[in-house]
């Protein structure tokens, strides 16, 4: 599906009406490859100002919505938590509480009570149940596998879903560790169609840490862009890090390695014709070191969620349709 919005700039994913029918974390990656290109439009947070007495300090992988080469897009796809304070420890209602909340301080960068503006938390939209962060704090870094080349903008708004709570489950059991953010302004990128996560190889990429062990997850994220096979899991492989409602559990690479603390909020993508396509973002491990099996938020169950919220940032939007090997969209869903 295709938006375009007036004045020319194509938003993207399909209405909530057409949506109504769908059911269905140094360098970067434990293992794998150093990525050659960038896929599905992925980019990284840094901070805008020195953080642990380091310049560069990345935090989160995000993915901007589009697939487009030609157009601009001022909207990136991430995690909630990358987004948002981590709150001490909350008083768990069950052992799968517990359990999330545990695998989160494990997979976040930023663990321990954050620095949120509380000018920052007082715009959080209401009924918001976490607290956001400074958006004025990040930055964006785009358009090079090495980071330190990249091209940067500013944050102009996290857009956190009111249930997102630090993986305490909604009444569906959902967790909503997704989030979207508006740019200061338009980039010119080719950014990700959004598709159903499927059976087969899935690539996840990230420019988190390399190293498995927790003890080695002091220092700042390298600069470069890395990348790794692997295949969807069962879920009860997941369990341990308290698998929700439109999770997935996606297994181990072939060398044993994954996704690492730093790779949150990146993809899970695939091939979709000649494109890539995004299908989940990371978001934790399962246990206090990597190289284990790893849980991703699937994207097109928010797909109606999603919609929405773009629709009140640009109201003027209308739907076309967009085919596999098609580079017209610029947020756009598969089929």
């Amino acid at each position: 599906m295709r938006f375009r919005r007036l004045g020319g700039l194509v938003a993207a994913l399909a209405s909530a009406a057409l949506l109504a029918g769908l059911a269905a974390p140094a360098e970067a990656i434990v293992g794998g490859t150093a990525a050659t290109a960038i896929k599905a439009g992925e980019g990284t947070f840094e901070y805008v100002n020195p953080h642990n007495g380091y310049d560069r300090w990345a935090t989160c992988t995000a993915h901007a919505l589009g697939s487009d080469e030609d157009s601009e897009t001022d909207l990136l796809i991430t995690a909630a938590q990358c987004v948002t304070v981590m709150p001490g420890q909350p008083q768990a209602k069950s052992a799968a509480d517990s359990a999330r909340f545990a695998a989160f301080r494990h997979a976040a960068e930023r663990p321990g009570p954050g620095a949120a503006a509380p000018d920052a938390a007082r715009s959080a939209q209401e009924g918001v149940k976490s607290v956001p962060e400074d958006p004025a704090a990040f930055r964006y870094v785009y358009g090079s596998t090495n980071r330190f080349t990249g091209k940067s903008v500013g944050i102009r708004k996290w857009i956190i879903p009111k249930d997102w709570n630090w993986g305490v489950p909604d009444a569906q059991g959902r967790i909503w560790d997704i989030a979207l953010v508006q740019l200061q302004h338009p980039i010119k990128t080719r950014g990700a169609i959004v598709a159903p996560l499927r059976p087969g190889e899935i690539t996840e990429l990230g420019w988190g840490h390399t190293d498995p062990r927790p003890e080695t997850w002091t220092g700042p994220l390298g600069p470069r862009l890395h990348q790794t096979t692997v295949h969807l899991a069962s879920r009860s492989q997941c369990a341990a890090g308290g698998i929700g409602t439109n999770e997935a559990c996606l297994g181990v690479a072939a060398d044993n390695g994954g996704t690492c603390k730093g790779d949150a909020g990146g993809g899970g993508v695939r091939r979709w014709g000649s494109q890539w396509v995004l299908t989940a973002i990371a978001s934790r491990g399962i246990e206090n070191r990597c190289g284990t099996a790893n849980i991703y938020t699937q994207i097109w169950p928010y797909g109606r969620w999603i919609v929405h919220q773009i629709h009140d940032l640009e109201p003027h939007l209308r739907v076309e349709a967009t085919r596999a090997g098609s580079a017209q969209a610029d947020f756009a869903l598969a089929g």
